[in-house]
Order: C-alpha cells, then structure tokens, then sequence
C-alpha cells in the first residue's frame, strides 16, 4: 500500500505522527512511505523519520523527495500555505500507477487495505464527500458569497469532494496531462485551495468513497454526518459504518489538536502520542496550549466508545 504525505519544515512533527500512527493502526498490511517537500528535507529530518519507522516490519521502504522545480505563484490564505498545493505535484514526482495522498494533520485508527483495493478504472480520484460544504445552507450561502462557486458548483450539491484522503489515479491523471490545468488553477484566489481546484478540474471522474476514511472531529461531534444523511447526500449505512470501523480522524481547520489538546478528537491525537514520549515531549514543547485548554485537556473524552 503506497502512500504519500506532503509538509514543509512546519509541519514535520505532524508529518511523523501521521506516519507513525498508521503504521502502528495497521500490523496486518505492508507499507510504502513517499514524504515530499518543495525543496529538500533537513538531514536531521530524515535522521528522525528513520529512528522512528524502520521499527516498524510493515513498513517496506520510505522515502524522501523534493521538487526539481519551483510550483511559483500560488494562492495561500488563512492557515494554509503553499505546501497544501504540493499533492498537486504528485503525478509527476512520484512513478506509480496509483497513490493514496494523506493530509498530515489527521491520526490513524485502523489501515488503508480496503481503499487500496478500490477500482478506480475510469477515475481521475475517490476521495469522500466533504461534510460541511456540502450542508444546504452553507452551499448555498457559497453560492452567493463567491462567485466561482456560482460558476462551478450551482448544480453539485451534495457531490463536493474533501481532499484530505484521495485515492489518485496517477496513471490516467499523466494520460489526461492534468498537473499543467492544476498550475494554472492554483493561482487562483480560490476560498478552498487545491480542494477547490481538484473538485473543479476532476468532476466528474471522482469516486465517492466511505466518511469513516476522512472524519472531521468537530463536525462528527456536532451531528453533521447525521444532518447529511436528512439532506441525502449521505446514506444511513455510510454513517453508522462510520461509527463502527472508523480509519482516520482529519483535523481540518485551524483549532489542531496539538495546540488545542481539548478539541474534538484530541483525546484520539494525544492517546497515541503517549506511546512515543520523545516525541510527545517535542510538540508539547513546541506548541504551548493556554492554561485553560490544558485543564480541559483532562476531561477531554473519546469519540467513539
């Protein structure tokens, strides 16, 4: 099973954590590990990844790539940079026929077998639906408040994809030359980055696949899947598998459990950091959470029982 994590220098920690916990989620499976960066990794990066990953028998190889060239102008806002644009890249920098690309932001609980299994003959993508845009009454505010959205997804409710998890056909996205159109797309001033320019350039040759691969805690909390299933864009069966066998939890958005231990799946997030205590001892020495998120951070309770 191949898959791709992409960071800058900021989000190294989190690149590992990510790594680590899908190894560890997931015995039975074998892995192989491609960690890509604009410009190269730090010797002592490299050094860290390799201390911690070559415990692990699953872990077949890793490796470590940059890009030749620079992705030049891109659109960056609120608290995504550049390296978010850097899974545009993929199919030129990394030779295989298929990929599984993972946000770093987010933190295992079971493995990737299934979704590797998955067909994607005929798809550019599978990746799951988004749970918040895809709400009736924030789409449709979308579609007053930016006119590209207007333009681009007026007829899509319900079928606006998260690009946190993607399955990507890598064959068939070189065959259809697409990394040039996603060049051009990334500059523009879109609200959702490269989610914005993936939903754009890949509709409709993108597979839907189950939430429980990409849950967004805050939204899990809050019933949203539930309200989608009541909206129709997702189904009864997909959200209670959801709750049975989830895979991975994302933190999208800017509350991050490092610096927010006490927020929706942060219970999640610090119970496997304690089984690395170096490491645990590294980020809560490079994040400091306030006093009152620290006090929460103790009756923080588990998403899934």
């Amino acid at each position: 099973i191949k898959v791709v994590f992409t960071f800058d220098e900021s989000y190294v920690l989190q690149g590992l954590v990510s790594a680590l916990s899908l190894l560890d989620a997931d015995e039975g499976h074998e892995y192989g590990f491609y960690f890509l960066s604009e410009t190269p990794f730090p010797d002592d990066v490299i050094s860290e990844f390799g201390e911690y990953l070559t415990g692990f028998e699953n872990l077949k190889f890793f490796k470590f790539l940059s890009l030749d060239h620079s992705m030049g102008d891109v659109y960056e806002s609120r608290h995504l940079t550049r390296s978010t644009y850097l899974r545009l890249e993929i199919p030129e920098v990394i030779c295989e026929e298929k990929i599984i690309y993972v946000d770093v932001d987010v933190v295992f609980l079971s493995g990737l077998n299934e979704l590797w299994m998955e067909n994607v003959n005929g798809y550019l993508l599978a990746a799951s639906l988004d749970v918040g845009l895809n709400r009736e009454r924030a789409f449709s505010k979308k579609l007053i408040d930016l006119p590209y959205w207007n333009k681009y997804y007026r007829e899509r409710k319900g079928s606006y994809f998260q690009a946190g998890l993607l399955l990507m056909n890598l064959k068939e996205i070189r065959e259809r030359k697409l990394v040039n159109r996603w060049r051009e797309l990334c500059r523009e001033k879109f609200e959702y980055h490269d989610m914005d320019v993936l939903n754009i350039s890949c509709f409709p040759y993108i597979k839907k696949i189950n939430a429980k691969y990409n849950i967004i805690p805050g939204y899990f909390v809050k019933k949203a899947y539930e309200q989608g299933v009541r909206e129709g864009y997702f189904k009864n069966e997909e959200v209670d598998e959801m709750y049975k066998r989830p895979i991975m939890l994302h933190f999208a958005g800017a509350k991050k459990p490092w610096s927010f231990p006490s927020s929706p799946g942060g219970y999640e997030y610090w119970r496997f950091l304690k089984k690395y205590p170096g490491l645990q001892k590294k980020i809560m020495q490079r994040y400091t959470p306030s006093l009152s998120e620290k006090i929460r951070k103790f009756f923080t309770k588990p998403l899934f029982v």
